[in-house]
Order: structure tokens, then C-alpha cells, then sequence
């Protein structure tokens, strides 16, 4: 009988393992971990025998491939790469040959497009370089390499930062570089410049014939390739610090990349990076760096050019968190579009111009000047016509007419965006428009047309909501409306004083025939039903017409989870309320739960909270030309990485 024979794939990985181990030496101790885990192995750190709290995870990767130089060639799939970059510490890549028994490591964050080549759809290279050899000498720079990786990962790196200047096979000298970035340096309080040219896992400013980089620790950094050679030492010396934003916004130090950005990048080629400039606009963004962000854009616009033309990503950071400006803040953001607009107008670039003008009305309009908002819309039509043939124009205009309460142009304007190719989404917003406008019925066709294609539950939620409301309006006759508000809130609030629920019912009822969107009337009229013991479901949905039409207002919400029973309505309840009025909703629905004494909602509300889909991180989406062609440019409004996708 013969014996069963492990596949060759098995007993090359088993060797590299212990290859792996022997090579490590006494002072690294190496640990499997479940396969199912997503990383082979974890090395710990030792100083003699006692621990110093340094780890590692391992990745295993072995070839018995005779081309010695296919088999140095790593390629890692996109989603281990992601999975490996969000644990909490570096990655190393160990590579062994089993043709020459050799064995290489480099870290996972060492990757350089310029070097290892473009990803593909599925796949990262990360090929094995000599320098990636697995000798004494590389296994005794890991521990520092290590350490200086935590380091820069803790949320508060102790200031000024000590970097070395260095130079490797380049014409300028250690000192010339020395000496012309100490010159530069304009942020003493956040970076040193240390004499001795320092080791590779130290922080370094690199030199080489072909490009300059910031080497962090050795395991994670930036690079940009040009050739130095003939280049003015001190010019280089700019650029290394502004390459230094980059490479600290990559170690997710968000504040300190933003002060670099704002104190170097304006007087950088690297302003002309598309790539460069939104990573670090988005930076600043997350640290909520607005002035400096506004005062950056003005900066980087001055200088004309390409870099001009990428300036507009740093008045994104206002646009991000507009809702929450200063008064000052939001006085300089309106000065800086209003500058762009003069000299984009002197340069005789209409289009930059008008877009520019766009970008006031956003502004006018987050401060409540709806005239001037439309105005400045109307302004970019003249100098751009091409406007009237875009449907985000029609979006931005829509938008602006509804705030200022004329529902009926919005309406037209999302139908105009929708004709031109707007997304999906605009179909809830004109839905919501032509509500608004006292066109009911017409409303609920289009919410109808919108629910039932929009596969996304929680941006569905609150048009699903609207959609009882019309059933509502429909079931009292009332399909289409001259809306007369302020009537109807006298009439509401004299049901809030009448002397019965009857009465109540008969004045709320009364008011939502005058205006069928009267909050004051929907949650009056459901006070009514409750205490005049109407039918439950009547009752529900009353809370529920009053939670939509006073949608900023937990107690409503929560009144109307407390009566709604349907659970695909309780669902869109929790997921609108939490958007929003946020966590108030909560804590509202487990005071009134406790009051009504309803142990079993009491009990289930975590589980319901915790089973709602996460909320989606809708952030800023822009448009940008970059070599021709538009982008739409996504700025998250959390910490996480900019996010570009081609139209």
C-alpha cells in the first residue's frame, strides 16, 4: 500500500517556515497563527529574555521556481493587502527560493509604484530587491525598524520630530542638504534637522540621483521620482519638506500633515500632483484646518498654472465642514471664491470663472442667502452657457430653489438634472420638491418610482416614509394642494388648546386641508386619535406623518417607533431618526419606554440599534478635469483615505 504524499506546495511553505525561523536568530521569537486568521504567523521581540512588547505579523510566500528572477516576483491580492494594512502594526513579506535557498523580507508598506510597477485590477507587486535579503544584517535592523513604526503610529508624536538629512549616490553633499533644510525649515516647534546623515530605519530625508524621499522608519513613507542632479540644493530642500506632508499623511497623522502642507506645499512642484494635493487637502479636512486650508488654496492659485488648477481641492476643507464654519471662517471662504472668480475673469478663463461662481453660490447658500445664491448661479450660466446642458447646474439651482421655498422651479430643475443623466438619487429629490410643492399624488408616483429600483435600505428609509404620507393625504382626498401654512399653524395650535380629543381631531384635520405638510396638525391630530382611543394603526401613522414633517424633533420619532408596528416601517423609522437627529433618538425612545413602563422595547432596543446597517460616509463628491477627462473626486468627512473614481 503506498504512502500518502503531501503536495509539493505544502513542503516548500513548511521549509520557508523554518527558514524563516532559523534565520531570526535567538532574539525573535516566531508564532503560527490559524490559517483562517489572515496572516501566517506574528514575531515577537526580545532583549535577552525579557519581552519588548514589539511585534510583527508574517506573511509566508514560497516558490520553487528555477528562474531565479521570476521567482524573486511577489504579487498580493488587493483584499489581503487592505486586510494586512489595517491591523494594528507592519507587515513582513517573507520570500523564500527553494531553487537557491535563499530568503527575502520587505515590509508591506515599502511598496513604490515607480519602482515595483502599477497594480492590477486584482493584484499589488511587491518584488524582492537585493536589499531585501534576509541576512544578519537586514534580521538586526527589524527590531529598530519596528519601533520606529509604533512610534510614528501613536496618536500623538512628541515634537519637535528629529529627521537626518541624507544623501545616497547624488551629487549634492550630506552638508549642502544639511544646511539648506535647516534654511527652509519654517516649523522649528515641528521638525529638527539632525546633523549626523542618520541609518535606514532612522527619519530620514533622502537624496538619491533619481529621487528624493522621506523614509520613516524604513516602513512606510513617500517618494517622488525626479532627477536631482543640476537641481538647486535649496529647491530640493522645499520639496523634501512638502514630500514630508505627504508621508506624514500617510502614517495617519492628519494635523501635523496639514501644518507641513500649509507651511511648504504652495512653494512645491508637487502643488501640480493631482494625487498630492487631494491626500492632503483630505488631511486637512480631518484635522478641520479650515483657515489654513482657504489661506493654502489662495496661495497655490497665485501661482498659476497647473497647480492653480488643483488650488480648488483646498477649498473643499470649508465645503466639508461648512454646516459648523466660524464667522470669520466662513467670511474668508466667501473672500477667497470671490478673489478666484476676479482673476480667473482678468485671465479671460470664463469656465474657471463660472465654476468658481458655483462654488459662491455653495457658499452663499450654507449661510442661508438663497438670493445670493441663486444669483451667483445665474452668473456662472453667463459666463459658462455650457451650464444649461449639465445636470449638475440643474442639481446645484434645484437645490438652492427648495431652500428658498420655491418647490415648484426645484421640481423642474431635478427633472431637467434627471434628463440629463443625474443619478438615481435625484429622482427623491425632485419627489421631495413636488411634494413640497402641494403636488401630491404626483409625489407619490415618483417616490414609488424611486423606492422600488433603489436597492440601498438606508437611503431608501425616509422615501419609503414619505410614501405613507402620501397614502395619507391620498385617503382624505387631497392630492394636490395651494399650500397655505401659516392658516393651518393657527388652526393647529388652537387644536393643541381644544377643550376634547374630538375637537382637536376636527381642527387638525381641518389645518392639514389648508396645508397637508403642517407638522403642528400631524402631531396634534395623533395626540387626538391616541386619546380619544382611535384605531391603533390610525394612531401609528399619525406619529409617523408628524415624525417626517418635524423630522428634527427625537420625541416625535420616538413617539412614532413606539406606536409602529409594521416591522419594515419600524426599520426605516430608526434608520431616517438616527439621520437625522442621531443618537438622541435613542436615548429619548429609552426614556419614554422607561416612563411608559415598556420593559420589553426597553430590553431590545440595543439589539434593535446594533442590527441597523452602518450609516454611509456620503463625505463631498467633486468634479475635477484632470488630463482632459472628468473626475468625481470624493472627500470623506471621516478619517478615511480619498476615495477617486473616472467618469
Amino acid at each position: 500500500m503506498s504512502t500518502p504524499r503531501r503536495p509539493r506546495s505544502s513542503r516548500i511553505e513548511d521549509v520557508n517556515q523554518r527558514a524563516f525561523e532559523d534565520a531570526l536568530g535567538e532574539f525573535f521569537v516566531y508564532r503560527e497563527l490559524r490559517r483562517d486568521i489572515g496572516v501566517d504567523g506574528q514575531v515577537e521581540i526580545f532583549d535577552r529574555d525579557d519581552t519588548t512588547g514589539l511585534t510583527f505579523d508574517v506573511q509566508l510566500r514560497a516558490t520553487d521556481s528555477q528562474d531565479h528572477s521570476r521567482a524573486r516576483r511577489v504579487r498580493l491580492r488587493h483584499g489581503q493587502v487592505d486586510y494586512w494594512r489595517s491591523r494594528n502594526g507592519p507587515t513582513l513579506i517573507v520570500r523564500y527560493l527553494g531553487a537557491s535557498r535563499r530568503l527575502y523580507a520587505r515590509w508591506l508598506h515599502s511598496y513604490d509604484r515607480f519602482f515595483d510597477g502599477e497594480p492590477s485590477e486584482k493584484t499589488m507587486p511587491l518584488p524582492m530587491r537585493d536589499e531585501d535579503l534576509l541576512d544578519a544584517a537586514r534580521r538586526d535592523r527589524l527590531a529598530a525598524e519596528v519601533d520606529a513604526y509604533r512610534t510614528l503610529q501613536r496618536a500623538a508624536l512628541t515634537l519637535p520630530l528629529a529627521m537626518c538629512a541624507a544623501v545616497e549616490e547624488a551629487s549634492t553633499s550630506h552638508t549642502e542638504l544639511l544646511l539648506a533644510l535647516r534654511a527652509a525649515n519654517r516649523t522649528p516647534d515641528v521638525l529638527h534637522i539632525e546633523a549626523q546623515p542618520g541609518r535606514p530605519e532612522d527619519l530620514r530625508l533622502l537624496i538619491r540621483a533619481d529621487q528624493l524621499s522621506v523614509q520613516l522608519a524604513g516602513v512606510t513613507g513617500a517618494t517622488v521620482h525626479v532627477k536631482t542632479d543640476d537641481v538647486p540644493v535649496e529647491h530640493l530642500a522645499r520639496e523634501l519638506l512638502a514630500l514630508l506632508a505627504m508621508a506624514m499623511a500617510g502614517a495617519g497623522h492628519s494635523t501635523l500633515a496639514g501644518r507641513l502642507a500649509y507651511a511648504y506645499l504652495a512653494d512645491s512642484r508637487l502643488a501640480e500632483d493631482l494625487d498630492v494635493v487631494m491626500t492632503l487637502s483630505s488631511a486637512m479636512a480631518q484635522a478641520r484646518q479650515v483657515r489654513e486650508a482657504l489661506e493654502l488654496a489662495e496661495a497655490v492659485d497665485l501661482r498659476g498654472g497647473e497647480a492653480a488648477g488643483h488650488s480648488s481641492s483646498f477649498m473643499l476643507v470649508a465645503l466639508v465642514h461648512a454646516r459648523a464654519l466660524t464667522a470669520p471662517e466662513s467670511a474668508l471662504r466667501i473672500a477667497t471664491i470671490e478673489a478666484r472668480i476676479k482673476r480667473r475673469i482678468a485671465a479671460a478663463d470664463r469656465t474657471g470663472a463660472a465654476s468658481e461662481a458655483v462654488s459662491l453660490a455653495n457658499a452663499q447658500r450654507n449661510l442661508g442667502e438663497h438670493g445670493r445664491a441663486l444669483a451667483a448661479l445665474e452668473r456662472a450660466l453667463r459666463l459658462d452657457p455650457g451650464y444649461a446642458d449639465r445636470a449638475h447646474f440643474y442639481g446645484e439651482r434645484a437645490a438652492t430653489r427648495a431652500l428658498s421655498g420655491r418647490y415648484g422651479e426645484a421640481a423642474a430643475d431635478y427633472g431637467r438634472a434627471l434628463e440629463l443623466g443625474a443619478s438615481h438619487f435625484t429622482r427623491a429629490l425632485a419627489a421631495d420638491a413636488t411634494l413640497f410643492a402641494g403636488r401630491y399624488a404626483e409625489a407619490a408616483q415618483a417616490l414609488h418610482e424611486y423606492v422600488e429600483l433603489e436597492e440601498d435600505p438606508v437611503r431608501a428609509a425616509e422615501y419609503v416614509l414619505k410614501l405613507v404620507l402620501t397614502d395619507e393625504l391620498r385617503l382624505r382626498g387631497i392630492e394636490r394642494q395651494a399650500r397655505r401654512t401659516a392658516q393651518a399653524e393657527k388652526l393647529a395650535d388652537r387644536a393643541a388648546r381644544a377643550a376634547s380629543p374630538a375637537t382637536s381631531r376636527e381642527l387638525a384635520e381641518e389645518a392639514l386641508r389648508l396645508d397637508a405638510l403642517c407638522s403642528l396638525a400631524w402631531f396634534n391630530l395623533a395626540i387626538a386619535l391616541r386619546e380619544g382611543g382611535a384605531d391603533d394603526e390610525k394612531v401609528a401613522h399619525a406619529w409617523l406623518c408628524a415624525a417626517v414633517t418635524m423630522e428634527w424633533d427625537p420625541t416625535v420619532w420616538a413617539d412614532a417607533l413606539l406606536s409602529v408596528t409594521d416591522d419594515g416601517l419600524v426599520l426605516s423609522l430608526l434608520l431616517t431618526a438616527r439621520r437625522m437627529t442621531g443618537e438622541a433618538v435613542f436615548e429619548t425612545l429609552a426614556a419614554f419606554a422607561r416612563e411608559r413602563g415598556l420593559g420589553e422595547m426597553l430590553e431590545r432596543l440595543p439589539e434593535l440599534i446594533d442590527s441597523l446597517p452602518a450609516e454611509r460616509d456620503e463625505g463631498v463628491t467633486v468634479r475635477a478635469i484632470v488630463g482632459g477627462e472628468v473626475e468625481h473626486i470624493r472627500i470623506p468627512s471621516r478619517t478615511s483615505p480619498v476615495a477617486r473614481v473616472a467618469t
